[in-house]
């Protein structure tokens, strides 16, 4: 079975329900989920774009609780958040829990708390949830058995996200164990106190900004606030106003001072997405082999920003 699903912030999910319900969706329960994420020693599972996880849920209304045990394969696209999932019940969550650990897998921290609100139409599900440490968020899921069916279910998500005021580049393929793990720094005993937490650039138009680097690069919008946006892999988007008053001193577009690192194995696909989507990008470096096998390209973003993208070694 394969999981096509979105997620995005919202701000006020009461109205969002009631839209919702105006397009023919129709309440299906209120849960709340308690969610325990594992990995393996060496950690490889969610270093592969992986998760392993055991769900606890129970419904206030009737005080019924049951299990379950969930693993998600790979991310399928870059637009959603669409993958293979393998669930079944359980009879215990936290003796499951325990039966991981003895076989040793490590529980990763934080948990995830949740209240969900269910709203269904035909085969797509809308979730209405508020996670405890970072808010209310809608998810649409569509459940299909092959891969042929995936790109018809993102059509209709994306749809609905239209009549809804949205577009699929306002969401968001972050998972909550992963934002909330952003929001929480936790230090082993005896370490330093102070960590590099984020890279700021500043742009002229962050919103633009925004796009360029959630359509090139996967990233999220992970907390906007008006002139400072944080993305996902705590890259920081600045406003170029706010930026040049704070500091007193003018911007310098290519100045060639730093550069944004990023790795990509199928480096090929990146340049021809770069070109096919930004034809007008300036390049310092096009696409170049090194004798030792390693890929590299270098551009400048929108901004003036410069960018080096290579193939791992």
């Amino acid at each position: 079975m394969i999981e096509v699903e979105i997620k995005l912030p919202i701000p006020e999910a009461d109205n969002l329900k009631a839209k919702l319900l105006n397009l023919g969706f129709r309440e299906s329960g209120f849960l709340q989920e308690h969610d325990t994420y594992f990995d393996n020693p060496e950690g490889s599972i969610r270093a592969n774009g992986q998760a392993l996880r055991v769900r606890v849920t129970k419904d206030p209304g009737t005080g019924k609780s049951s299990a379950q045990i969930n693993f998600k394969g790979k991310k399928l696209d870059r637009q959603t958040a669409a993958r293979q999932e393998l669930e079944t019940g359980v009879e215990d969550g936290a003796v499951c829990r325990e039966i991981l650990r003895a076989i040793g897998y490590v529980p990763v921290a934080p948990e995830v708390r949740k209240d969900r609100r269910m709203l269904c139409m035909d085969q797509v599900t809308a979730c209405l949830d508020r996670v405890d440490g970072l808010g209310d968020f809608l998810e649409l899921e569509i459940l299909v058995e092959r891969e042929e069916e995936r790109d018809a279910a993102v059509g209709r998500i994306e749809g609905i996200l239209g009549h809804l005021g949205y577009r699929l580049s306002d969401t968001t393929r972050t998972s909550y164990l992963s934002m909330l793990q952003k929001n929480t720094v936790v230090y082993d005993e005896g370490e330093c106190g102070m960590k590099l937490k984020n890279i700021l650039i500043v742009v002229k138009d962050i919103e633009k900004a925004r796009q360029f680097y959630h359509e090139l690069f996967g990233l999220d919008v992970l907390l906007d606030n008006e002139g400072n946006m944080i993305l996902t892999e705590g890259l920081v988007l600045q406003d170029e106003k706010i930026w040049r008053e704070s500091l007193g001193k003018d911007v310098v577009p290519e100045s060639n001072a730093c550069e944004l690192y990023f790795e990509e194995r199928d480096i090929e696909a990146f340049a021809g997405r770069l070109e096919q989507l930004y034809p007008s990008i300036r390049y310092v470096n096009r696409l170049t082999t090194y004798s030792w096998g390693q890929k590299m390209i270098r551009f400048y973003d929108p901004d003036g920003n410069l960018i080096e993208v290579r193939t791992p070694v």
